[in-house]
């Protein structure tokens, strides 16, 4: 017996009523790479379900939290996002929960993420769920290891960000850990 939830799920993109749906189906067309955050059943992976549907994409879904390591990811997601679907489809590489990235048995999992994003011709999109005031560290995105290099090609995008108000970072003390949180501005949108 199927839940009320999946009897109930939209299949049509049109059905969906968020505003923001028209934007999701412009950067999808375009094989965009995008990260949905929202609360749990707020539509982020039915709303790739039902504009793929639309579209006549196919779907290849990895949920973060069940492939974690940097092999798992590349065997996976890597060479879902890089070889041509059985069908002769476009695709779309759906990345549940990405915010599950965490930890020591995830060495490299983000990383890896972060290479497929980057050579990819097809859609990215991943999802995470919206916590309030949660804060990510610096050294959390960072590859194990990471060189100078791998700091400032990090921390450069972030700068840029912050400066257009989409994240604020923090820093206690000079050479500490920096915070960085999403805006109360970015969150409401």
């Amino acid at each position: 017996m199927k839940s009320f939830a999946e009897l109930n799920k939209p299949t049509d993109y049109n059905a969906i009523p968020q505003d923001s749906m028209s934007s999701l189906v412009n950067f999808i067309k375009n094989k965009g790479k995008i990260l949905l955050i929202g609360p749990t059943g707020s539509c982020k992976t039915s709303a790739v379900y039902a504009i793929a549907n639309g579209l006549d994409l196919e779907v290849i879904e990895v949920n973060a939290s069940d492939i974690r390591n940097k092999e798992g990811i590349e065997r996976t997601v890597g060479s879902s996002a890089n070889q041509r679907s059985l069908f002769s489809k476009e695709r779309i590489v759906l990345i549940d929960e990405i915010d599950a990235l965490s930890g020591m048995e995830d060495r490299g999992g983000a990383q890896a993420i972060a290479s497929i994003i980057k050579s990819s011709s097809c859609c990215i999109v991943m999802t995470a769920n919206e916590k309030d005031n949660e804060k990510i560290t610096f050294t959390k995105l960072l590859p194990p290891r990471a060189g100078k290099q791998e700091k400032v090609h990090t921390f450069i995008p972030l700068l840029h960000l912050e400066n257009q108000e989409k994240v604020e970072m923090e820093q206690q003390q000079h050479f500490e850990e920096i915070y960085i949180t999403l805006t109360k501005k970015n969150k409401a949108s």
